[in-house]
């Protein structure tokens, strides 16, 4: 009996797992994975220039902003990954993805430390690197815009040209039924509170320099 009733319950949760993907599926089929990566990219450069700019209230809403960017765009280029790459090369598409990710992360930690301590025509390094970062972000933008192919959207995008100038705001309205439903999946809430969690650490680590000069490290 209690193997039966396990059994049961294992049917039940993989019939759940099933209307779970179809729902999230159904969002993911709307959504160009093209279109996020580009509008990301353009949003990573108006980050930095508006902490620049703007006050520090502003800085705050930026850097949620762009947090919400980062979450759309990592799991949108893994997507392309995927669905641009075979079975037999699929793995090492993802390897060049974690490699060269992980070497511009070593890169660009290694050049902010190194700019903090200069200036150039009298702008503090640490702001010449938020300028770097936005004007290559610019330059990535466009080249997504220009280049880049979503497999999923380019029999659709040869036919229909006026897809592209679909409003944003249109987009939105459109997966918004779709994805409150997928946000009521207790699965799919569960990863995200894990995600959420899971970031902590990491976005510390990421003030470790900082920590470093306020514990008295030098840039000698």
């Amino acid at each position: 009996t209690f193997v039966k009733a396990l059994s049961n319950s294992s049917k039940e949760c993989e019939n759940s797992l099933k209307d779970e993907f179809a729902k999230f599926q159904s969002v993911y089929e709307k959504f160009s994975k093209k279109k996020a990566a580009h509008l990301q990219a353009f949003e990573a450069e108006r980050t930095p220039w508006a902490r620049h700019v703007r006050l520090n209230n502003s800085v705050a809403v930026s850097r949620g902003l762009n947090g919400i960017g980062l979450a759309i765009v990592i799991p949108a280029i893994q997507s392309v990954v995927a669905d641009s790459t075979y079975d037999h090369n699929r793995g090492v598409a993802f390897w060049w993805l974690q490699v060269t990710g992980n070497i511009g992360t070593i890169l660009g930690g290694l050049l902010s430390v190194l700019l903090t301590s200069t200036s150039f025509m009298g702008i503090a390094g640490w702001r010449i690197f938020f300028h770097l970062v936005a004007i290559i972000s610019v330059i990535v933008g466009i080249l997504l815009g220009l280049f880049a192919k979503d497999p999923r959207f380019v029999d659709k995008s040869s036919t229909n040209g006026s897809s592209f100038a679909k409003s944003l705001l249109l987009e939105f309205k459109e997966l918004f039924q779709p994805t409150k439903s997928v946000m009521k999946i207790r699965s799919f809430q569960i990863i995200v509170a894990q995600g959420v969690g899971g970031s902590f650490p990491w976005s510390a680590l990421s003030f470790a320099p900082m920590w470093l000069e306020l514990i008295g490290f030098t840039h000698k």
